[in-house]
C-alpha cells in the first residue's frame, strides 16, 4: 500500500538518503561511476535545510507498506524564463519501488499542490540521456518542450532538457 505524507524538517535526513542511493542507481551509466560512488548519504543535508526556510518550497514521502521509498520536492521556479511556473525539483524513489506507481502518486500529490497555489502550470528538468525519466514523464502526459540547460556534474559535462504540464 502506498501512502502520501508531507514531509517537514525532521524528515531531511531520511530524503538525502533516498536521493542519493536513488542517484547511485538511477545515473548508473548516465553519470561517471566514480562519482556516484562518492557520494554521501547526508549529500542534500544542507540544500534541503535551507529549502524548508522558502515558504514556497514543499516536499511529500511517499511510504510503501510503511518502508520510505520515495520523496519529490518542488517549489515555485527558481528559473528566470519560469518564474510563473511550479517547478519539480527533485523526484527519486529507491530502485527496489521502480514501477509500483509510486512517482506517479508523488507526482499527483505536488502537482495539486502547485495547482492550489495558484500555478498555471509545472516543470522539470531531466537528464537528456536519462530515457527511463523521460519515458516516465512522457507517459505522465507532460510535454518536452525547446529549451536545454547545460552544466558538469562529476566533471561530466551534461545537458538537461525541460519538461511541463498544464495544471
Amino acid at each position: 500500500m502506498i501512502e502520501i505524507k508531507r514531509a517537514n524538517k525532521e524528515d531531511i535526513k531520511l530524503m538525502s538518503q533516498i536521493h542519493a542511493r536513488s542517484w547511485k542507481q538511477a545515473y548508473k551509466g548516465l553519470l561517471p561511476q566514480s562519482y556516484l560512488d562518492q557520494l554521501k548519504e547526508d549529500r542534500w543535508v544542507e540544500i534541503m535545510t535551507k529549502s524548508f526556510e522558502n515558504k514556497n518550497f514543499a516536499a511529500w514521502i511517499a511510504l510503501f507498506d510503511g518502508e520510505a521509498a520515495a520523496c519529490i520536492c518542488a517549489a515555485k521556479s527558481m528559473y528566470r524564463r519560469y518564474t510563473n511556473d511550479w517547478e519539480l525539483i527533485s523526484l527519486y524513489a529507491l530502485d527496489k519501488f521502480w514501477g509500483k506507481g509510486i512517482g506517479k502518486k508523488l507526482l499527483d500529490t505536488a502537482l495539486e499542490h502547485g495547482k492550489t497555489k495558484g500555478f498555471k502550470r509545472a516543470g522539470l528538468w531531466v537528464l537528456d540521456k536519462n530515457e527511463r525519466a523521460i519515458k516516465f514523464y512522457e507517459n505522465y502526459g507532460m510535454k518536452k518542450i525547446n529549451d536545454k540547460i547545460f552544466s558538469e556534474i562529476g566533471g561530466m559535462k551534461t545537458t538537461e532538457i525541460r519538461f511541463v504540464i498544464d495544471l
